[in-house]
């Protein structure tokens, strides 16, 4: 967050200082009157934002394969019996559900390396690429806002953004 005040926040005018913007009430009101006067502007920020916070994110995944092997455990697969787990993806005004969960849960003891890296197509999006000798899995992941409501609530009044698993990649 003190890179993303730093080369984000600290840029619009009327910002709370660092210490206290996350949690001051006049950050919201900042964010919506900066969005009416500047939308371009402050959907750039944005956009640099979700970069900081995405390069921030790959960062700790390629920090240490065990945590993140961990993490996928179970904050992705939710590797706990009373707490089934299933991924749904809409497709238009269509919907499936993706069944790929299962390989990578029996992929994982075998992993031996792990490497997180961006997509070239997409702002939002990453992988997590799983080896274990020749065989890779690659797992597709995003990192987006996930509030509605004005600009002083989403995207850059949104502090943490979200961490989506979208299935593995084809």
């Amino acid at each position: 967050m003190r890179t993303a005040y730093s080369q984000v926040y600290s840029k619009i005018k009327g910002m709370p200082p660092q210490n206290k913007f996350t949690k001051d009430r006049k950050t919201q009101q900042v964010l919506r009157d900066f969005d009416r006067k500047n939308n371009k502007e402050y959907e750039e920020l944005y956009n640099q934002y979700l970069e900081i916070m995405r390069d921030g994110i790959i960062a700790l995944f390629n920090s240490s394969k065990d945590k993140s092997l961990n993490y996928i455990k179970t904050e992705i697969l939710r590797d706990a019996p009373d707490v089934p787990t299933m991924v749904i993806k809409a497709i238009g005004t269509s919907y499936e559900e993706v069944t790929d969960k299962d390989a990578v849960g029996v992929f994982l003891p075998q992993v031996k390396f792990i490497k997180a890296y961006k997509s070239k197509s997409s702002k939002q999006n990453w992988f997590i690429e799983l080896k274990s000798g020749a065989e890779t899995l690659t797992m597709n992941m995003s990192i987006r806002t996930n509030k509605s409501g004005h600009a002083g609530q989403k995207k850059l009044g949104q502090f943490s953004l979200a961490v989506k698993y979208n299935g593995l990649a084809k």
